[in-house]
């Protein structure tokens, strides 16, 4: 399909089984297998936005 879009977001370090790691969740897997393709790019943001841009919204919401 020409128009289809897939976004992925996530925390790879946000781990809640056992027997997942930050090196070998979804995510990352992902991330790893698509790396190479033409059409897909990752951006790794080192620092949490998700409080600071929540509190901007919250004021700006009617």
């Amino acid at each position: 399909m020409k128009a289809s879009k897939v976004v992925a977001i996530g925390d790879p370090t946000q781990i809640y089984n056992p027997k997942v790691t930050s090196y070998n969740n979804g995510l990352v897997s992902l991330s790893e297998n698509m790396k190479t393709s033409q059409r897909t790019a990752t951006i790794y943001m080192p620092q949490c936005e998700r409080w600071g841009l929540l509190n901007e919204m919250m004021k700006l919401w009617p």
